[in-house]
């Protein structure tokens, strides 16, 4: 699902906020589904030098890392997969 954490919510809503809110919208499509679901924010422009992922309630999330985009995360999990046909991207 590609998605902006910041689509739909007010501009007075700090950025953080909003990405909890998504991420919270997507643990609620998990919990009534059988499917397992990673969520992926670009961090290309942080100051974070290595990407991190951590497991939300059931949902993982990865942050890429400084100089690494979204995309690139995705791209690489798709060449990673056994099974690439079977991913929702």
């Amino acid at each position: 699902m590609k998605a902006s954490p910041t689509k739909g919510m007010p501009k007075t809503v700090p950025f953080q906020a909003q990405r909890e809110s998504f991420i919270n919208q997507v643990i609620a499509y998990r919990m009534g589904s059988s499917h397992d679901v990673t969520v992926v924010f670009d961090g290309s422009k942080t100051e974070e030098k290595y990407s991190r992922a951590e497991n939300v309630r059931g949902v993982r999330v990865i942050y890429s890392a400084r100089g690494e985009t979204a995309d690139d995360v995705i791209i690489m999990l798709v060449r990673q997969s056994s099974r690439p046909s079977k991913l929702l991207v």
